[in-house]
């Protein structure tokens, strides 16, 4: 099984910094090290699932449908 990995890059300046927690909660606040945009945690966890959902369906095509 191959191993993959997911990164995190800001949509605002491309930056893959950010500054967040030792321990986050789904509430926490992610700060951009570029820029300073900021989201909550749980939302870039959700972003992360969909890109690595959306990749999934890239590579199998249909045989999770």
């Amino acid at each position: 099984m191959s191993k993959e990995t997911v990164s995190i890059i800001c949509s605002g300046c491309g930056s893959k910094g950010f500054e967040y927690p030792a321990n986050p909660k789904p509430n926490d606040t992610v700060t951009c090290n570029g820029c300073g945009a900021q989201a909550t945690y749980a939302t870039i966890l959700e972003a992360a699932e969909k890109q690595v959902i959306d990749g999934i369906k890239k590579d199998f095509g249909d045989l999770f449908d």
